[in-house]
C-alpha cells in the first residue's frame, strides 16, 4: 500500500523599500533646453517612472528612466506627483516641483 505525505510550504519574499524624497527642481526657463534627474534608492532596479497625478507642463516630459525633459512653453510650472515602481512592483511616491523662472509661486503638495 502507497502512503501519501502533504507538505506545507511558504514562501516569504523580502522586498527592500524604496526611498524616494519630495523633489525641488531647478527652474524651468521658457524656451530652454531642461533636463533633471529624478532620485530613487532601495528596492530592485531597474526603476520606472511616471506621473501619477498632476499635469506636465507643455513640452516638458517625464521618461520612464525618471529624467524630466524638454523645452517649457511660456508660463510653465512643474507640480505634479510622480510615481516609481521597482522591478518586484514595489511603488512609491513623491512630489516633483520646479518653478518657472519668473514666477515666485510656492510648491502646493510640498511640506515645509
Amino acid at each position: 500500500v502507497a502512503m501519501a505525505h502533504l507538505v506545507h510550504a511558504s514562501v516569504v519574499a523580502l522586498y527592500a523599500p524604496l526611498h524616494v524624497r519630495p523633489a525641488v527642481l531647478p527652474a524651468l526657463r521658457r524656451g530652454h533646453a531642461y533636463r533633471a534627474q529624478l532620485r530613487v534608492s532601495g528596492g530592485t532596479a531597474p526603476y520606472r517612472w511616471s506621473v501619477g497625478s498632476g499635469k506636465l507642463p507643455r513640452g516638458i516630459h517625464l521618461g520612464t528612466n525618471g529624467v524630466v525633459y524638454g523645452r517649457a512653453a511660456s508660463g510653465a510650472t512643474l507640480d505634479v506627483l510622480a510615481r516609481v515602481v521597482d522591478a518586484d512592483g514595489v511603488t512609491a511616491w513623491t512630489t516633483v516641483y520646479a518653478p518657472n523662472a519668473a514666477s515666485r509661486r510656492s510648491p502646493s503638495r510640498i511640506a515645509r
